[in-house]
């Protein structure tokens, strides 16, 4: 059976709540602030099972003070359900969560024209002609419109008929390698322990794994798996998961952190991004200037270092944060705060470099064009001949044995998982010989060479 995950969002009242009720049966305004105030703080959870697979809804707050929470309810989902109401149509949020999910990736999204039930069948026809006019600068103009009400349930099955074929999309090609749970909440239940929540990226997750958790670097094995209110030996990626950890108190759950499995992670204080500003942006990022970054369940501050042209920057954050190549951010502005644009994250272990290091910018482009062996040229170039083919892999998003084998015979492993190209190798080995001959030829009685001959800055 298939899975996906799919985000609500749209303007604050305007029904996501009342549809997602309508459509699952399930209440996810769970806290009493939320049923006080009448909106949602935090992001609901729900999820609906169709004759082909079970779709996730995550129903992210519409209210501007919790665009993290959109973003965090937006991490990993396939597609969107916005929700736009026939009687005040395009608002400002609707048109900012649009912004956002296009910034995060989620080029798919099914629209509800909500509240339909409010207006005559002429004027919500207007309404809806006027919806799809205000949409029409956007991708999200082509994606099918459906007038539904929750409350008489009008337009439902229609709708039921566009989420489920959702199902048959694509995954995600930017999802990590390996199994990587940003997480999203954390609680304890009584006799079980800590028990954390997230949509699961990348592999899958089972019961018999040893995790780590970021940023503090723990490992921890796990005492059960839950889908949706059930037990399982194993969850696949896409889906959301609830993982009981072992051994771990609710205190050691920090914001933003992460479970993962395998692969290369680690937490990092500098990432290298390409960068995707919004274009009616008339205040870009200044060099060096503090932004809010958004991604995955974090949001911290991080002092932005552009690279020359503009394109490419470095993310320099105040605390330890766990990224993977490929995740997209979403950058605001802290005063007054405003979205002004999105990052593609190419290496979430970077190293601090100069805005004019064209080395390292080659290398970035390389990245972006995700070729494996022009990456491996270009780190060649910035580190002297000689790279790591950890480093490499980690580019190219692929595992190592991978990477390695995909270089062909252009590269040369000399030793201690350092990688060089083979045509460098032997410039070098000519090049001692030379050396050693010449000075032989000029000290025939020496009986040892003195280190200095080699001049190492020519190696």
């Amino acid at each position: 059976m298939k899975n996906a995950c799919v985000v609500v969002i749209g303007h604050v009242d305007h029904g996501k709540t009342s549809l997602v009720h309508a459509l699952t049966g399930i209440e996810t305004d769970r806290l009493a602030e939320e049923k006080r105030r009448g909106l949602s703080i935090g992001n609901g959870y729900a999820h609906k099972s169709y004759g082909t697979g079970t779709i996730d809804f995550i129903d992210a707050p519409g209210h501007e003070d919790f665009i993290a929470a959109m973003v965090a309810g937006a991490t990993g989902a396939r597609a969107a359900l916005l929700v736009i109401s026939a009687t005040e149509g395009v608002c400002a949020q609707t048109r900012e969560h649009l912004a956002i999910a296009a910034l995060l990736g989620i080029k798919t999204a099914v629209i509800a024209v909500t509240k339909s039930d409010l207006l005559p069948p002429d004027l919500a026809a207007n309404a809806l002609g006027g919806i799809k006019r205000a949409l029409d600068n956007t991708e999200f103009v082509k994606m099918p419109f459906v007038l539904c009400s929750a409350v008489t349930r009008a337009g439902l099955e229609a709708l039921h008929a566009e989420l489920e074929s959702l199902l048959g999309q694509a995954l995600d090609t930017s999802a990590p390698l390996h199994s990587f749970l940003p997480i999203d909440r954390v609680f304890s239940i009584a006799g079980r322990g800590t028990v954390v929540t997230g949509t699961l990226l990348g592999g899958r997750l089972t019961v018999e794994d040893t995790a780590t958790l970021l940023p503090t670097d723990q490992k921890i094995s796990l005492r059960g798996l839950h889908c949706r209110g059930e037990a399982q030996e194993h969850i696949q990626g896409g889906t959301r998961a609830a993982v009981n950890l072992r051994g771990i108190s609710v205190s050691d759950v920090t914001r933003g952190a992460v479970l993962s499995v395998a692969g290369d992670v680690a937490a990092t204080l500098c990432m290298d991004v390409a960068l995707d500003l919004l274009p009616d942006q008339d205040k870009p990022p200044k060099h060096d200037e503090e932004l809010r970054v958004l991604f995955g369940t974090t949001q911290e501050v991080a002092r932005i270092r552009l690279f020359q042209g503009g394109q490419y920057a470095q993310l320099r954050f105040k605390r330890p944060v766990v990224a993977y190549a490929g995740q997209r951010a979403v950058l605001r502005k802290l005063s007054p705060p405003q979205t002004i644009g999105g990052a593609v994250v190419l290496d979430p272990q970077a190293t601090p470099a100069r805005a004019k290091d064209m080395a390292h910018i080659s290398v970035l482009q390389a990245v972006q064009r995700s070729d494996i062996s022009q990456i491996a040229r270009a780190l060649g170039a910035a580190r002297g001949g000689v790279f790591h083919i950890r480093d490499l892999a980690r580019l190219a998003r692929s595992d190592q044995e991978t990477a390695q084998v995909a270089l062909g015979g252009e590269f040369e492993n000399i030793g201690a998982e350092l990688m060089c190209q083979f045509k460098e190798v032997e410039r070098c080995k000519t090049w001692i010989i030379e050396t050693l001959g010449r000075y032989h030829q000029h000290n025939p009685l020496k009986r040892a060479v003195p280190r200095s001959i080699f001049g190492m800055n020519r190696l």
